[in-house]
């Protein structure tokens, strides 16, 4: 009788002690859930605090980046950029434009081909494509020649449109 008390003694025990570790186990994995999800409503309140903001700098971007069609005007706009720098101007929109995407500007080929003092196009090109407000232009390669009167650039480019 008395092993037998024993054995349900350690039985008992058994028992007890594993579902103990299940249960802790449990515990654990709810605890580590718990701190994963406060952390991620945290996240989510911090995300919703800067929507205002921003919503700003999107219209401030569309403002910056031209539709498709308000592209008429790149060619009036670099012709008075050239005039205010006192330079030869030929543009030419070149292809077909790579349409605009979810997430992705388009853009639409140019080349250029600039004459004229050394330092008016160094001024006029850093204007084009780093302090213009007006048009997102990138220029990929240049070719640049010495003339008679000053320095030619050849040059192909894209400008970005929405």
């Amino acid at each position: 009788m008395i092993i037998a008390s024993i054995a349900m003694f350690w039985g008992a025990f058994y028992w007890l002690d594993h579902d103990l570790k299940k249960q802790t186990a449990a515990i654990t994995e709810a605890r580590y859930s718990i701190r994963r999800n406060a952390g991620l409503l945290e996240t989510l309140a911090n995300l919703k605090n800067l929507l205002p903001r921003v919503k700003l700098y999107e219209g401030k971007l569309n403002n910056l980046i031209h539709t498709r069609d308000e592209l008429i005007d790149f060619p009036r706009y670099l012709e008075d950029l050239a005039r205010r720098h006192n330079l030869a101007m030929n543009f030419s929109f070149q292809g077909v434009a790579a349409p605009a995407e979810a997430e992705q500007a388009g853009s639409q080929n140019f080349s250029l081909d600039i004459s004229g003092s050394y330092d008016a196009l160094e001024r006029f090109l850093k204007e084009l494509e780093l302090t213009s407000v007006r048009y997102v232009a990138q220029l990929d390669n240049l070719d640049v020649s010495r003339q008679s009167e000053g320095y030619r650039i050849l040059t192909r480019g894209r400008v970005f449109f929405r």
